[in-house]
């Protein structure tokens, strides 16, 4: 949905989160996703409950979590539940926490 279709849309109540459709597209991810727009006064570190800084690029204790992420990333690449430009943002040191924890869901939606 374009930028300019949802603007044309208003959510049924008043609502500080509105998710405004459920067949969105975000490149990187195959088929559908649930796309949502903040509609008041809150950030999104208030629905989330994190501030800004704890969502920077992902850091590990050790290489077993680290190899272990990567290879969960790796399977769901290979099961063509994500695309693999999401491997290749783990592999540069630029996914955060807070893309993992999306991808996390997707690929749960995914494989069911």
């Amino acid at each position: 949905m374009a930028p300019h279709e949802r603007a044309s849309l208003k959510p049924d109540y008043s609502c500080d989160l509105w998710q405004f459709t459920e067949k969105g597209t975000v490149a990187g991810i195959k088929g559908n996703v649930d796309l949502n727009v903040l509609n008041g006064s809150k950030a999104l570190s208030w629905f989330i409950n994190k501030n800004e800084k704890d969502d920077d690029k992902m850091q590990f204790s050790n290489e077993t979590t680290q190899a272990a992420v990567r290879d969960h990333i790796k399977q769901s690449v290979d099961k063509k539940l994500i695309e693999k430009s999401w491997l290749d943002k783990f592999d540069n040191g630029t996914m955060t926490n807070g893309d993992y924890g999306g991808l996390k869901l997707i690929i749960a939606q995914r494989s069911n």
